[in-house]
């Protein structure tokens, strides 16, 4: 427990100031992933560097983590009965990375 918390200590120390940016690129990526046919995001929910995506039942073509893999990004395939993935911004994630999520989902929803 003591090397968690020694991380929690440095990224307070170093990287608080930076949570604004993380905040910010997941508010533009929702705004922007809510216009995208098919996606689903309560935009009011996106609070912090989290964003919930509900992807219509017949949205998509093929695997979602399969189709972003072969551009570079690890996403999970919508589960459940809402197909849910959750989509987390970070200290290595900038304004081109939401570009890349944005333009990822649109050519595997076929809106692109």
């Amino acid at each position: 427990s003591g090397v968690l918390a020694a991380c929690g200590l440095y990224a307070l120390d170093n990287h608080v100031d930076r949570l604004a940016q993380d905040h910010e690129n997941a508010n533009t990526m929702a705004a922007r992933l809510q216009e995208l046919p098919g996606m689903n995001i309560d935009l009011d929910s996106v609070e912090t560097n989290m964003i919930w995506v509900n992807v219509d039942g017949d949205a998509g073509q093929g695997s979602l983590s399969e189709h972003m893999m072969q551009r570079g990004m690890l996403i999970s395939d919508p589960s459940g009965e809402k197909r849910t993935t959750r989509l987390v911004t970070h200290l290595d994630f900038d304004s081109t990375d939401v570009d890349k999520v944005v333009d990822g989902f649109a050519s595997w929803l076929g809106a692109a």
